[in-house]
C-alpha cells in the first residue's frame, strides 16, 4: 500500500530526528549524518517508483520493481547496514553504561556499609564509656554503703567527679 509506505518513511525520519538528540559519540553522529543525507534521495526514488506504478497500468508494477532493483535496492541495503551499525553502537554504549552504573552502585553500597560499621563501633564505644562513667562511681558508692552498713564509718571515696554521681 502506497500510503503505508509513505507513512513508514515519515515515521522513520521522525524517529531518526528524535534519535539525533541521543547521540553521544562522533562516529555515531557521522553514521547518523550518512543516513540522513540518503533520506532525500530515497524519498525521491520512492516517489518515482510510486509514480511509475500509478501511471503505467498493468506494466507499472514491473516498471516500479525494475526501478527499485536498479536504483533503490543497493542504497536501501547500505542504509540498513548503517542503521545496524547504530544499533550495535547503542548496545555497546548501553553495556558500558550498565557496567558504570553497577560500579557506582557497588561503591555506594560499600561506602554505606563501611559508614554504618564505623558508626556502630563508635556508638558502642561511646555507649560503653557512658555506661562505665555511671556504673563505676555507683559501684564505689554501693561498696561504701555496704561498709557503713557493717559498721565501718571511716569509708573514704574518691571525689574526682563533679556530676550527680560524684555528689552522691
Amino acid at each position: 500500500n502506497i500510503g503505508r509506505m509513505r507513512q513508514a518513511l515519515d515515521e522513520m525520519e521522525e524517529n531518526l530526528k528524535a534519535y539525533e538528540k541521543l547521540i553521544v559519540e562522533e562516529e555515531e553522529h557521522r553514521i547518523y549524518d550518512e543516513i540522513m543525507n540518503q533520506m532525500p534521495d530515497y524519498r525521491k526514488n520512492l516517489e518515482t517508483m510510486i509514480s511509475l506504478r500509478q501511471k503505467n497500468g498493468d506494466e507499472g508494477d514491473e516498471m516500479a520493481w525494475d526501478f527499485y532493483n536498479k536504483n533503490m535496492h543497493e542504497s536501501l541495503l547500505a542504509m540498513e547496514k548503517k542503521v545496524v551499525e547504530l544499533v550495535v553502537m547503542n548496545e555497546t554504549q548501553a553495556q558500558d553504561a550498565l557496567k558504570s552504573a553497577n560500579a557506582t552502585y557497588e561503591n555506594a553500597r560499600n561506602t554505606i556499609i563501611i559508614t554504618a560499621a564505623v558508626a556502630l563501633v563508635l556508638g558502642l564505644g561511646l555507649g560503653l564509656m557512658l555506661t562505665f562513667s555511671i556504673t563505676r562511681p555507683l559501684g564505689q558508692v554501693v561498696k561504701a554503703a555496704e561498709q557503713v552498713a557493717l559498721g565501718d564509718v571511716n569509708v573514704e571515696l574518691e571525689d574526682g567527679a563533679r556530676d550527680e554521681t560524684g555528689m552522691l
